[in-house]
């Protein structure tokens, strides 16, 4: 637990200071040896949750990060799950690892009534859609988060062997604010992983147009959307589909049935094979897929 990956700089009084980034590791028992890995982050429109809760809204619960954790670390996988800078902090975005070209801070408007219902509940004040100076605060503290994914991807390589984390096997994910991020991570700053998973994401952040391209080496994808989703992931989805269908991603999507935002790890998804299957059994075949 809290294991110090790195440094992020935030906002506080007017200044710029740096804070400590930490991460929970999941390491299976009795395993030698480097073995594929999955670095899981956590949802919360980037305002608030953490690695080690899940969510319960109007009676529908999502499973925490480290539920999916002890998942794959059960089956013989290492699994991290990360903390990185959220909305209240005003995180300060670096630009390191992509050009300002490659982001896409309109694409932020796509999440912000989200965004904003999230806020009220924290005691804070909206967001408006029309304030340039809300849309890059957000368009940062997105931005800032894949940033520090990034940050705990490279640290888990430089501390490869202390893991016992295979490099070539790593597997990116996580739900909505996270399956935005890893969404970021793999496809937006190219992270050179062996595959990403969304929990109900979507594409905001990164123009993905100038990232990724049909000659890149693009992550194969699993999407999950649930049927009564938010809004911008239901919107964002088939624009995003049919890219990665133009460009040639090895891509999965399942529909999650009768659920809206949330859903446990044990709810039934069903995907255009006509597979009948649940999130966790669908998480782990593709994952071993990804790995083997």
């Amino acid at each position: 637990r809290d294991i110090v990956y790195g440094q992020g700089v935030i906002r506080k009084d007017g200044e710029d200071v740096s804070r400590e980034l930490w991460m929970d590791a999941y390491l299976p028992k009795g395993v030698d040896g480097p073995r594929p890995t999955v670095i899981y982050t956590h949802g919360g429109a980037f305002h608030h949750g953490s690695p080690r809760t899940g969510y319960v809204v109007e009676g529908a619960q999502s499973s925490s990060p480290a539920d999916y954790c002890h998942l794959f670390a059960g089956l013989g996988y290492a699994g991290f799950a990360i903390l990185y800078r959220l909305g209240p902090e005003d995180p300060v975005a670096s630009g390191k690892g992509y050009t300002k070209d490659q982001s896409n801070r309109d694409s932020i408007s796509l999440m912000l009534d989200r965004v904003n219902v999230i806020r009220t509940g924290l005691g804070m004040e909206p967001l408006d859609a029309a304030n340039p100076r809300d849309l890059k605060s957000l368009s940062d503290t997105v931005l800032a988060a894949a940033e520090d994914l990034r940050g705990a991807y490279d640290y888990i390589v430089r501390d490869a062997d202390r893991f016992q984390v295979d490099t070539d096997r790593i597997v990116l994910g996580g739900f909505s604010a996270g399956a935005v991020t890893s969404l970021n991570g793999a496809h937006g700053m190219q992270a050179p992983v062996a595959g990403m998973f969304m929990l109900s994401g979507g594409p905001v952040g990164f123009d993905l147009g100038k990232t990724m391209t049909a000659k890149t080496k693009n992550a194969p994808t699993l999407m999950f959307v649930g049927q009564y989703d938010l809004s911008g992931a239901i919107v964002s989805a088939p624009s995003l589909i049919t890219y990665y269908n133009q460009i040639g991603v090895d891509l999965t999507l399942a529909w999650v049935a009768g659920f809206g935002h949330f859903y446990p790890s044990g709810a039934i998804s069903l995907a255009a094979d006509g597979t009948r299957q649940s999130v966790d059994q669908r998480l782990v075949e593709f994952v071993a897929r990804v790995t083997q």
